[in-house]
């Protein structure tokens, strides 16, 4: 296996010595670019970082670990828009159904709104 060969700069992120070969690899393509405090990270955000108030989190949660831990043996395309994006969708659907707000409060449109162009005004000058 790749990762039995690498030393601490690998384990660092900081040497891409074994690059071209961790490609094929996804644990070993990780922790090549992002260290192995970015792979323990990554894993620690998956597995603290989601509400499990819901029945459908948890196993959403748990399922999202079990998918990581299989696709990181053979590649890293869980890091692709394609798969990323549907766990972020499902994520944020689960989050909205559950009540869940966000951590951020919205603004309100304040003066904007009451300076906003009519489209009452847009027609008569198209005339």
């Amino acid at each position: 296996m790749l990762v039995d060969r690498y030393d601490a700069l690998e384990f660092a992120g900081i040497s891409d010595s074994y690059l071209s070969l961790a490609v094929d690899s996804g644990l070993a393509y990780l922790i090549t670019t992002q260290s192995l405090f970015g792979l323990a990270l990554l894993w620690l955000f998956v597995t603290l970082g989601s509400p499990e108030t819901s029945t459908a989190q948890v196993r959403f949660v748990h399922a999202v670990a079990i998918f990581l831990s299989l696709t990181l043996l053979v590649s890293f395309g869980f890091l692709t828009i394609k798969i990323a994006a549907l766990m972020w969708f499902i994520y944020g659907s689960l989050n909205a159904a559950s009540g869940e707000t966000a951590s951020i409060p919205m603004q309100s449109a304040g003066p904007v709104a009451a300076r906003a162009f009519p489209l009452s005004r847009l027609r008569e000058q198209a005339v």
